[in-house]
């Protein structure tokens, strides 16, 4: 039982409080040991696991507080994604691995049915989802991983009462392992994503000996980040958990990732510890090393949101093909898209072409994107005309991001349907 300055053990269902809690499948025991240090804990969290990550120094620390974080599981409702990337052979299941073997006390990397997936993240503090590319990223498996990102209730018919329901709540925090980024915006808004490869690794790591390590020293480790969290981390928690929202929300208006707040501020918190006793590098006396760290994290996610949404947004890829048929196959695209206005703005003294606005109605650009996604043998996500004009509202700001600008109702056609342009602008060329 973890209270403010205080740390009691007490009996699972036979206690004061009546608590009765239910052990996570595969999970060992910890051995609470009074003697253990934060200090002594967190050099060993640092030599076993934190020097063994094969990702940059800065996000080895998020990984660090994520693995903390599983005490919090249930501080805020929004638990997010945290997904490892890299090419094959970069580390990226090593370091997943390593944690499983912290956490549950051996190496628990798994694969099931997406049904087996829900009931494990109503069980277990993580889940691992290793190898997930788009392959397997089915309607059912992108369905449990914004289950598990956004923390809402799942509501089931009970087997055992045809007339009753069932609800599952999300108690876990999920890692997915993979090569290829998430292409859906609900997806990216939610997932936080490193960079694996492996030449962080240095020449002597030995996986089994480090996994080994990690299993003889759990108890001491895990012993040492309970004391952190009674001692250092929940005196006040409440208020500092208020001021940390407030932080974030003053200097990080607006950020790729502002849907996990609350999760950033409670992992903000153990960041301010944990950089207590694993010193950054980088760290240079301006800021504070959780704040110059919490910075970098959101700058980097930042960056890359706005990349993997440019590269995979469905919007902006129709609108480059669209773009692309009007200015290499000018003659046939007016042939065949006459309804399509197109103009080009161009540079008074190089006659660059500087924007192409494009006028046509929400009903005549589903058309096009029939016609396209035909010709590369795909399937229109867009059904309709409405939930066409629909995505491209939520997109306005990827489409920013890509030179495009969108601008609605700007006319009517003879059928009394609206006409909005979209327009994409380019760099001068000099």
């Amino acid at each position: 039982k973890l209270s403010p300055n205080e740390t009691e053990i007490v009996k699972n269902g036979s206690n004061t409080e009546r608590i009765l809690l239910k052990n996570a499948p595969k999970m060992q025991g910890i051995d609470y040991d009074t003697t253990v240090s934060v200090k002594e804990s967190m050099i060993l969290m640092k030599e076993l696991i934190f020097d063994n990550l094969a990702c940059p120094e800065e996000e080895k620390y998020y990984i660090i507080c994520f693995i903390i974080n599983s005490f919090f599981v249930n501080f805020f409702k929004a638990k997010g994604l945290l997904k490892f990337s890299g090419n094959a052979g970069s580390g990226k299941t090593t370091a997943a691995e390593l944690i499983t073997a912290l956490i549950f006390g051996e190496v628990l990397i798994t694969t099931g049915t997406t049904a087996s997936d829900y009931t494990e993240a109503t069980q277990s503090p993580l889940i691992i989802l290793d190898n997930l590319e788009r392959d397997g990223l089915n309607t059912q498996k992108k369905d449990f991983l914004l289950f598990l990102a956004t923390g809402v209730t799942r509501r089931k018919r009970d087997q055992n009462n045809q007339t009753g329901n069932v609800y599952e709540k999300v108690n876990s925090q999920g890692i997915i392992t993979g090569i290829e980024p998430f292409e859906k915006d609900e997806l990216i808004q939610r997932t936080i994503e490193l960079d694996f490869k492996k030449d962080y690794w240095g020449n002597a790591f030995s996986q089994t000996e480090i996994t080994e390590e990690i299993k003889q020293n759990r108890n001491k480790i895990l012993s040492g980040i309970i004391k952190m969290i009674s001692f250092d981390i929940l005196p006040d928690f409440k208020e500092k958990r208020k001021k940390a929202l407030l932080f974030l929300q003053q200097t990080h208006t607006g950020h790729s990732k502002e849907r996990l707040n609350e999760l950033f501020a409670v992992l903000f918190i153990v960041l301010k510890e944990v950089s207590k006793y694993i010193p950054y590098a980088g760290f240079n006396e301006t800021k504070h090393q959780h704040i110059l760290l919490l910075e970098k994290w959101i700058q980097k996610q930042d960056r890359r949101a706005k990349n993997t949404s440019k590269n995979t947004n469905e919007i902006v890829k129709f609108l480059e093909s669209l773009l692309d048929s009007y200015l290499y196959h000018e003659n046939e695209f007016s042939r065949d898209f006459p309804e399509i206005k197109v103009e080009e703005s161009k540079a008074m003294y190089t006659n660059e072409t500087e924007s192409v606005i494009i006028t046509i109605s929400t009903q005549h650009l589903l058309a096009f994107f029939d016609y396209e996604a035909k010709r590369k043998g795909i399937k229109n996500p867009f059904r309709t005309a409405q939930a066409l004009n629909a995505r491209i509202r939520n997109s306005i700001s990827i489409l920013k991001e890509s030179s495009w600008e969108y601008k609605s109702k700007v006319s009517r056609d003879g059928r009394g349907n609206y006409k909005h342009h979209l327009i994409k602008y380019f760099e001068n060329q000099t």
